[in-house]
């Protein structure tokens, strides 16, 4: 196994630059004249997260209701906040947060 971006170097697997499609189970096996043996791992990969909202910025009527969705990408993502000036917002009875998307009510 060698290519540009994947070397078997001396027992180790190299990859460079990681992609995610890397991701997945990975088995080393052993062979001699008394047997074999074999060792796997599961390769996760990260992905850095990104975060945008469109449009930037949202009209809504005075009295009416809005409802903002946060695009993200990235693995994993373990938590997503939505702030209000700074301050992270909760549920409340006009708040609603489900996932990715933002419901405010009147």
């Amino acid at each position: 196994l060698s290519n540009s971006r994947v070397r078997l170097v001396e027992g180790l697997l190299l990859f460079s630059p990681v992609r995610q499609d890397d991701q997945g189970r990975y088995t080393c096996q052993a062979t001699n004249d008394h047997g074999d043996d074999n060792y796997s791992i599961q390769v996760l990969v990260r992905i850095r997260v990104s975060a945008s909202l469109s449009p930037p910025v949202q009209r809504v009527d005075l009295s009416g209701s809005a409802r903002l969705v946060c695009q993200v990408s990235g693995q994993p993502i373990d938590s997503l906040t939505w702030y209000k000036d700074g301050q992270p917002l909760g549920p409340t009875s006009r708040v609603h947060i489900m996932d990715k998307t933002l419901q405010i009510n009147q």
